[in-house]
């Protein structure tokens, strides 16, 4: 993949960049990410449970619907982002911003189950 041998991976620290910040400042930071991240031109941004900057369920210091900031960036072709959420972050707070939604290709990963729940789970008995 030609396209990606001077790519570097970033994570974005999301406890580090909303921590003790008000809505404006978390803005201001993430903003500021973003900016670099596409002026660096090489920049892919891996976020980790991407959900907890969307939507939040209870407005309160240290959360922020990024959103409204974001989707501007993510229209431009000049920004990748790899981005990671549970099943039910991505139905309950990404997917009801359909804006937000489509602007992402969705990968679904499943992992193996543990051998305890191999343990736990019952199998049909063939009669």
């Amino acid at each position: 993949m030609p396209a990606l041998r001077y790519k570097h991976i970033v994570e974005l620290d999301t406890n580090k960049l909303l921590s003790g910040a008000i809505e404006a400042e978390i803005e201001q930071r993430f903003t500021k990410i973003l900016h670099e991240a596409i002026t660096a031109g090489n920049i892919i941004l891996f976020i980790k449970n991407f959900d907890n900057l969307v939507n939040p369920e209870v407005e309160q210091l240290g959360t922020v619907d990024a959103t409204q900031f974001l989707i501007p960036y993510l229209q431009s072709d000049r920004l990748q982002i790899i981005a990671t959420t549970t099943y039910n972050g991505w139905h309950r707070k990404v997917e009801a911003n359909q804006n937000l939604a489509n602007m992402f290709n969705n990968c679904l990963l499943y992992t193996s189950p543990s051998p305890r729940d191999l343990s736990t789970s019952r199998m049909p008995s063939s009669a």
